[in-house]
Parts: C-alpha cells; structure tokens; sequence
C-alpha cells in the first residue's frame, strides 16, 4: 500500500537530416486525476510506469527508429473493507477520502499453500474505529486484484505520543471456517482435483472456483478438518491454493477456493543485494 515515486528524467533524441526528435520521460510517477460529472466528484489514484516502445517515423524517404518509452497508468486499490460476521460491509478504510477512516502499517504476509497473515493500524478516535473489532472481516485487492478476506483476531489499543491507536491482527477467513468443519469419511477415487475440492467444501460457505487440470487420482479423508484435507489434495495432485471472494454491493456475495497449477511465474530476473534489494530478513522457527 506504499508507492514511491522515481525522481531522474531522461530524454532520448534522433536526428534525421535536419529535424530532431525528443522524447522525455520519468521512470515512476505518482498521478492523481479528479474527474467531474455534474455535481460528483470521483478521485483516482494510479501509478505511472513506463513500458518500452519503439516509434517509427519516416520524412522524406528516410527512416528513424526511436527507443523509447510510453507512459502506462497502473491504478492502485488500497482500500480496506470492513465487513460485519453475516457478510453486511459497514465501512471502507482509506487513505483517500477527506473523512475517510485511514490506515497504515498495512503488511500482509503470505506462504504458498499455508496461509498468511494481515496487520494494519488505525487511528481509535475516528467514528468508523468502531467498527474495527474482533470477530469482523478484513477484505482488500491483492496485486493480482483478488479480494482476499481476512478475520480481525486481536485488536491492541494504544494511547501515547502518536495519539489513540488501534493495532490490528487478521487471520485468513477460510483458514478459520474450514478448519472448524470434519470431515468424517470421503474417499474419492480416480477423480479429479476439482471433484476433492468439491467434497472438501460442500458443507462450507466456500466454493470450488478455478482448478487446473492435475489429472486423477486416489484418497480418503477419514476425520479431517477442511483445511487437512485440502493439504491432502495439493500432495496427492499438487497445484498451488488461492482463497478469494466476490463482493456486490454491500454484500460478500461468493467465496472461492482455487487450485493453480502455479501462481506467478518465473520471470528469470536475479534480485540481489545492494543492488535490487535494500534488506533481506530471515527467520527462523524450531
């Protein structure tokens, strides 16, 4: 939920016969445009990237090819939803709007396939603080724009220098759901992921959303919890989860597990330290 924005400019030039051609540009750059519809207002915030492009131009019969870049603007979503135990949004968290609950401190972490965690801060003297209490639901855009849902587990309050606070701890909601359900006796065989998953979820609020094809296999879920059964699918087809919900209106209207066969991908960069990397923390658990 932090941009920063790039400070050098560069310009390149071309020169056929005797004209010139300049094209200047900034690496990143923080943008906001406010557009006006009658009487309503709305903001948009974004980042501006820049994406390689080639321009060809021609004058007279000769030819020039300028490398440059084109400016792209990727729009940002860092508002939190707060959401009530049967589903019902009662405020959204920002950093936007004039009287706008705001936040920060904002950190999710994530492992693939165990799940992850959310902590952010806001401020106890603001009207909507209220609202942010053990048991309500957290939901935000990750960087792939999926709504991820999380459970408000602890809150901490806080009053000294900085004022009235109130720290945050979330737990990811179908981590929390499913492990309350048992599954007494399922034993699929020769099926596929998809079919697992189903008989996983099928007394929970969640759904089978997007799964690969990981071919058939065989298993049994003999007294397990939702989520032990659902580490039993990734062993035995493998595939990587994914958790998201759908939102109309005011309502979480869909929840939706899905089985990648990979999230990301390997894109061959190598970040290293002191060059791509400001810090690198490793921890350690026994």
């Amino acid at each position: 939920f932090t941009y920063n924005s790039g400070k050098r400019g560069y310009s390149a030039i071309s020169k056929t016969a005797n004209t010139k051609t300049v094209v200047s540009y900034k690496l990143i750059v923080k943008r906001q445009t406010t557009s006006y519809t009658s009487d309503t207002q709305s903001n948009i915030r974004g980042i501006l990237k820049l994406e390689p492009r080639t321009t060809l131009s021609q004058i007279s019969n000769a030819k020039s090819n300028v490398e440059a870049f084109a400016a792209v603007m990727y729009y940002a979503k860092p508002d939190l939803n707060i959401f009530d135990p049967y589903d019902k949004r009662l405020a959204i968290l920002s950093n936007e709007g004039t009287d706008a609950c705001p936040f920060w401190d904002a950190i999710y972490r994530e492992e693939l396939n165990k799940g992850g965690t959310f902590t952010f801060t806001v401020p106890a003297n603001h009207e909507d603080s209220k609202f942010v209490v053990a048991e309500n639901k957290v939901a935000f855009r990750d960087k792939d724009d999926n709504l991820r849902l999380f459970v408000i587990k602890e809150t901490e309050e806080i009053d000294g220098e900085n004022g009235p606070l109130i720290e945050v701890y979330c737990d990811p909601e179908y981590i929390d759901e499913l492990n309350d359900i048992v599954i007494e006796d399922k034993r699929p065989q020769n099926r596929t992921a998809e079919y697992a998953l189903g008989q996983v979820l099928e007394n929970s609020r969640w759904q089978v959303g997007e799964v690969a094809e990981l071919g058939t296999n065989t298993t049994n879920f003999y007294f397990m919890t939702g989520i032990e059964a659902i580490n039993r699918i990734l062993d035995v087809w493998g595939g990587e989860i994914r958790d998201r919900i759908e939102v109309d209106g005011n309502q979480i209207t869909g929840r939706y597990i899905d089985i990648l066969t990979r999230r990301g991908a390997d894109t061959g960069k190598r970040w290293e330290i002191d060059k791509d990397i400001i810090e690198i923390t490793r921890l350690t658990q026994s």
